[in-house]
This record gives C-alpha cells, sequence and structure tokens, in this order.
C-alpha cells in the first residue's frame, strides 16, 4: 500500500491546499508574515522508510 492511498494522507493534503489557498488572499502585509511560517510547517513529511 502507498501511502498516498491512506485516508489520512488525502485528508491532510487537501487540508494543506486549502490553507494554501486561502492565505493567497490574505492582504500583502499578512502573506509576507505567513508564507515563511506557512511554507515552513506545511511542506511535505517523507514516508519514514520501512525498517
Amino acid at each position: 500500500m502507498d501511502y498516498e492511498d491512506l485516508d489520512v494522507w488525502n485528508k491532510a493534503h487537501k487540508l494543506t491546499l486549502k490553507i494554501y489557498e486561502m492565505t493567497e488572499k490574505f492582504p500583502s502585509e499578512e502573506q509576507y508574515r505567513l508564507k515563511h511560517y506557512r511554507d515552513r510547517n506545511l511542506r511535505p513529511t517523507p514516508p519514514k522508510p520501512k525498517t
């Protein structure tokens, strides 16, 4: 099973896309402050390698 088939991954991915969409509508002053935080915290986390 691939991680992209997991419901939790799909829900997290949809939430991430929604957050990106919402923050793009913010005023430029707010975007500047939030983009760094958003990009740092919403970047995809690679799956753990199987041991």
